[in-house]
């Protein structure tokens, strides 16, 4: 495919004020809801919006940087020395040098740098999706920076910038302004896109995965990103557990991707699962009730802490053996 012209085509298509609007610094609830609705919980909190303001005010304090060096001395200037603080009071600020929390912010960075100096800097909306930035390096044909450890949270924050450094020489080589880099990577790139969705799935799981948290659904395919052991495969099985309000086991899923690791996202490594099969109800009740379920590890602390846990094959056939009694006609 020859994405050069097709992108042309595709710009044609757009009033320039359309993109250049649509990427407004703080226009950034919807950006979220259209292109990253993993995110979406962010949107019912104050954090992105005391972020987004903390770094505005920074950001009026820098100058223009005028190279790449210069650019990235401001970025490493930001997350060295920077302590974004709307009202100390409040009690919502980053200390100096703590990256992990400079981390969690890093969306609400990328979306006040890249407003502010937009010639070297991006909107990131990748958190959660690296799947979908590994295929657009394909598509581009660019090699992605090397993988930062999970501990090493400097280096972490450090991928953001290294990753503008990379679509910068992308923008130069296809002589585009920034907003069209932003509006190749976000309204033209997931159109070409497979997405997440496998063509088919292995038919017996290499591994059975315990999950308790709530998730963020993916309403246009009908997944759910979680955060598994980097040692999870697709085709694997995840027996969701939800915690509130139900407390109990609503669900099976199936993991559409391998575990990857994910720099920026801050529990490092997730996956995508879906193909739900819903279940009737059992509850942490019923489960303590029974004679199995009674000695098992989860039950006897409450499934806490219990997200990654690995199932036993006995212990799917004990879960199916209740979920049978109630009517569950598994397909497993």
């Amino acid at each position: 495919m020859n994405y050069i012209e097709e992108f042309k085509s595709f710009l044609n298509s757009f009033q320039g004020i359309e993109i250049q609007d649509s990427f407004e610094l703080f226009n950034v609830f919807n950006l979220i809801n259209e292109y990253n609705s993993i995110e979406s919980d962010r949107l019912i909190s104050d954090f992105l919006r005391y972020d987004l303001a903390a770094f505005s005010q920074v950001a009026d304090t820098l100058n223009i940087p005028e190279s790449k060096e210069e650019a990235k001395a401001l970025f490493e200037q930001i997350i060295d020395h920077t302590v974004p603080c709307v009202d100390p009071n409040d009690g919502d600020y980053i200390v100096e040098g703590d990256y992990k929390n400079m981390l969690h912010a890093m969306m609400a960075l990328s979306f006040v740098l890249s407003r502010y100096f937009p010639t070297y800097f991006f909107p990131y909306f990748y958190r959660y999706k690296f799947y979908q930035l590994e295929q657009t390096a394909e598509l581009c044909d660019i090699q992605l920076p090397p993988m930062p450890k999970a501990n090493d949270w400097r280096g972490r924050c450090m991928y953001y910038w290294e990753l503008c450094d990379i679509f910068y020489d992308l923008r130069v080589k296809n002589d585009w302004i920034s907003i069209e880099l932003w509006a190749f990577l976000y309204h033209f790139v997931p159109m070409c896109l497979p997405g997440a969705d496998p063509i088919s799935l292995p038919e017996t799981p290499t591994h059975i995965w315990w999950l308790g948290k709530r998730e963020a659904i993916d309403e246009y395919r009908n997944t759910t990103l979680t955060h598994l052991r980097l040692s999870a495969r697709m085709g694997d099985l995840v027996i969701r557990y939800e915690a509130a309000p139900t407390n109990g086991i609503t669900s099976f899923w199936r993991v559409f991707t391998d575990a990857k690791p994910d720099p920026l996202d801050p529990q490092y490594s997730n996956c995508v699962i879906g193909k739900k099969q819903p279940t009737p109800l059992l509850t942490l009740d019923e489960l303590r009730a029974d004679a199995y379920f009674s000695k098992h590890p989860l039950c006897k602390r409450n499934f806490l802490n219990s997200d990654g846990y690995l199932i036993s094959d006995e212990d799917l056939k004990q879960l199916l053996r209740l979920l049978k009694a109630k009517g569950f006609n598994s397909s497993l």
